[in-house]
């Protein structure tokens, strides 16, 4: 009887151990089904930190250029402020030089003025120069006529 009861206890211990295996197996696979997931996890981790230093890169990259546009702009605009600048300088140099131009103009025109009044002066005097010498040359004929007739009034 005693055999029977070690056979029976023999063979619930061997259930019992097949069950404790079956278990066993059961956790391995789910360690190893967690293991897997793990490397998974842990290479998608590597991806995404990979990825997150490249976007910082990225963002770096983006900053410096960024910070670049914005000199350029400054310069850009300070470049516009001293062109304006410029551009009013010589638009005032510009208004003093047709200032001086009209000044000169307005000296031009008087001149052309009194040169005109000057040649109606020469030729006034001109023409009577020329009365005068004409005045002279009847008065050496009368001149000349009197002494002939002085000199016929001596014959």
């Amino acid at each position: 009887h005693k055999k029977v009861e070690l056979e029976a206890a023999c063979k619930t211990e061997q259930i019992h151990i097949q069950k404790l295996q079956e278990q066993m197996q059961l956790y391995e696979q789910k360690i190893n089904d967690c293991n897997k997931l793990l490397n998974e996890q842990t290479k998608e981790q590597e991806q995404l930190e990979q990825k997150l230093i490249e976007l910082k890169q990225q963002e770096n990259g983006n900053v410096k250029r960024e910070n670049y546009l914005q000199l350029s702009l400054t310069s850009l605009q300070q470049l516009i402020v001293d062109q304006k600048r410029g551009i009013e300088l010589l638009k005032a140099s510009e208004q003093q030089e047709q200032i001086k131009i009209n000044e000169c103009e307005n000296v031009i025109q008087e001149l052309k003025l009194e040169l005109l009044a000057n040649e109606n002066e020469m030729k006034q005097l001109d023409e009577q120069l020329n009365e005068m010498k004409h005045e002279q040359e009847q008065l050496k004929r009368q001149q000349i006529d009197l002494k002939h007739q002085e000199e016929q009034l001596q014959n």
